[in-house]
């Protein structure tokens, strides 16, 4: 299998020069608690949040509250490491609105010291859908805001009432995941006229941790990337592709290194599979040889295996990872219950 990603030195580069050029800005004065360094949508890519930058006299733990005009809940964050240089991301500013960021430092002996900033992230763009609220119950909800992953359109986050609280002013297609970090690994694109065809992690503030271009597979114009991207625990990513030698679609995944977007290892489900699945396959859209159609990866350490979803098989399977073999394969029937199908299974069955 060819190789079909390769490492986005350019973003990566482009990302060291806005952190510089911000270091240049802290570096100009003196930032304290009551008069810090705050930048809103500090890399260009995530307008309703800030950094703030300063430093305290004593080490101290860092906790940082947005205010809400209306009912939705403060949306707070506390460090308990003690510092005495702090970089703090602000994050759930409500748009055209002049927002309140309580900044509270904590020392070591029961002192406190506290601030209160003003923001204002500006309007949000057009392209944004309207928002309407049907109902919410916010004491059955975890704490937190609620992301919501378009088919093609900016990324965005709501709170508990559906005031929206974070976008990405970027497209974004299908792939949106937390990764151990903190940060996120999404699918985007270099221009408005180019493909799905650039992965990225990145912080909530915006910034880009590593970039992977997807080359191009022939007479597939928009999903290099199908469905889905998970993160090992080694910290390589597993990624849904497609092989351009193929004829078949959506049905390999690659392992790849983090840090240098190098393949790892391949696996094509059709050498688990039994021939006559892809080959004889007769469901939905036959001629585009669409035979499985995978939509989710999921890694279970507790025995080293990934399960994945087969849309067009209505399967669940379940593989050991690394050395690919069977684990098992369920099949969701339309009545709801769930079997073991012992046709795909082949190798080995799970009872």
């Amino acid at each position: 299998m060819k190789q079909q990603i390769i490492y986005a030195e350019r973003y990566v580069n482009k990302q060291k020069e806005i952190d510089e050029k911000l270091e240049k800005g802290y570096q100009k004065a003196s930032y304290t608690l009551k008069k810090p360094f705050v930048k809103v949508d500090p890399y260009g890519r995530s307008p309703l949040t800030a950094l703030i930058k300063f430093q305290t006299e004593h080490p101290a733990a860092i906790e940082v509250v947005v205010q809400n005009a209306a009912a939705s809940k403060p949306i707070r964050k506390k460090w308990d490491s003690f510092h005495t240089e702090h970089t703090i991301p602000v994050l759930g500013l409500q748009p055209d609105t002049l927002n309140e960021v309580h900044v509270i430092a904590y020392e070591s002996d029961g002192n406190t010291e506290s601030s209160m900033l003003t923001m204002d992230p500006g309007p949000l763009p057009n392209d944004l859908p309207n928002i309407e609220l049907v109902t919410s119950e916010p004491n059955h909800m975890e704490n937190g805001m609620t992301f919501v992953v378009p088919k093609e359109n900016k990324l965005f986050a709501v709170d508990e009432n559906a005031a929206l609280r974070w976008y990405l002013d970027m497209p974004c297609r299908f792939i949106f995941n937390r990764l151990e970090n903190g940060n996120i690994v999404m699918v985007t694109k270099d221009a408005p006229e180019s493909s799905y065809a650039l992965l990225l992690e990145m912080d909530l503030l915006g910034r880009i941790e590593h970039a992977y271009d997807v080359l191009p597979v022939p007479n597939q114009p928009e999903d290099f990337i199908p469905h889905d991207v998970i993160e090992l625990p080694s910290g390589n990513l597993l990624v849904t592709v497609q092989d351009p030698d193929s004829v078949y679609e959506e049905d390999h995944m690659i392992e790849i290194d983090r840090q240098t977007g190098a393949t790892l290892n391949a696996i094509n489900l059709k050498d688990v599979f039994p021939r006559s699945a892809y080959e004889n396959y007769d469901g939905i859209m036959p001629n585009q040889n669409d035979w499985i159609h995978i939509n989710a990866l999921w890694y279970d350490a507790k025995d080293e295996s990934v399960y994945v979803s087969g849309r067009r098989q209505d399967a669940v399977i379940k593989l050991s990872y690394p050395g690919v073999s069977w684990n098992g394969c369920w099949r969701l029937m339309r009545s709801g219950r769930m079997r073991i199908n012992r046709i795909c299974c082949g190798r080995r069955i799970l009872m």
